[in-house]
């Protein structure tokens, strides 16, 4: 199995997984393609993949065989047997995909403490290999790739009356299929000819490791997302912390617009506690103050040293916002001495 990247622009590409047989040049078919995405893109959705729930490969494939069978009854098994291999060399290379060491490598290079503007991803690679990385980790980050140049038109309708030339004209020789192409170039000024680089990979862990490191070195931040807990790269602004795909507490919202909610409604419900709090702390020391009596004085501090007990489980987890309000509630209700 061979892995055809295409690199269109510096910042998209096209990724076709052949399936070879037999060591042959010619691929028998294409397995899996993720066209037009930002390369970004990919190394997010295998960082974010849980592995450890994917679908189990004979299960994979027993579910394939009676799809290929509903699809067509009469299907042979020697057509089944070919779709199988092929799904089955798929999931192999994504099952022994082990990415610890790259998320590793963003939790100390991007999330942990405050992001230094002064220092570029690059630049915080380089400390992290000197720190954590020995000769034995070099062989873990290393990939193989080979790569070969390609000129494509953007222009279709020219492709193929030029394809057609070639086909039509190749006894009269190349250099006369080259003007006549060039006569048609001519004649279609706006047919751009870009040249962009096919790069080739027999893994799809080279070809992670390949995209990873080119968000290393064009100094791309990547984030993990504290509601969701999966990796994103901000669209706009560098501190932003929470990502826009759909919140699994609410699938109506994002996790940016939940955790925004979530807020709300933590201010509000803090804010009814507080008012509660001084409520209770101002009824007790005005009494205090009128009567000048030691054992409201000791009720105040016992009410205040209370409180601060509820607050900290509060933030700790061990209670509620919720709880603590309605605890206030039965304070308020007793009568004060």
């Amino acid at each position: 199995m061979l892995l055809e990247l295409d690199l269109w622009r510096p910042d998209i590409f096209e990724i076709e997984i052949k399936y070879y047989s037999n060591e042959t040049t010619d691929p028998v078919g294409v397995l899996w393609e993720y066209s037009s995405r930002h390369y970004c893109d990919f190394v997010i959705d295998c960082l974010n993949a849980d592995y450890d729930k994917l679908i189990s490969l004979d299960d994979l494939i027993e579910k394939y065989k009676t799809i290929w069978k509903t699809e067509s009854e009469h299907s042979d098994d020697s057509m089944y047997t070919e779709k199988s291999n092929r799904i089955t060399i798929l999931k192999e290379n994504i099952i022994d995909m082990d990415l610890s060491l790259y998320k590793d490598m963003i939790k100390k290079i991007f999330l942990e403490g405050e992001p230094d503007s002064s220092l570029t991803a690059a630049q915080k690679f380089y400390a992290y290999s000197l720190a954590f990385l020995s000769k034995e980790n070099d062989q873990d980050i290393s990939f193989k790739y080979t790569t070969s140049v390609l000129a494509e038109l953007s222009y279709f309708t020219l492709n193929l009356e030029n394809i057609r030339e070639v086909e039509s004209n190749r006894q009269k020789g190349s250099d006369f299929i080259y003007q006549r192409i060039m006569d048609n170039l001519l004649r279609y000024p706006q047919a751009i000819s870009p040249i962009h680089t096919q790069y080739t990979f027999s893994t799809f862990l080279d070809l992670f490791k390949y995209l990873f490191f080119e968000i290393i070195k064009n100094n791309i931040v990547v984030k993990k997302c504290p509601n969701c807990g999966k990796y994103f790269i901000p669209e706009n602004r560098i501190d932003t912390v929470y990502c826009n795909r759909v919140s699994p507490q609410d699938p109506e919202k994002t996790c940016q617009e939940y955790a925004k909610y979530r807020n709300f409604l933590e201010k509000t419900r803090t804010d009814e506690a507080t008012k509660l709090y001084r409520q209770i702390y101002n009824s007790k020391r005005n009494k205090a103050i009128r009567t000048d009596d030691p054992k409201i004085t000791e009720d105040i501090e016992f009410f205040k040293k209370e409180s601060a007990e509820w607050r900290s489980n509060v933030q700790a987890g061990i209670k509620t916002e919720e709880e603590f309000i309605e605890w206030l509630k039965g304070v308020k209700g007793k009568k004060v001495f």
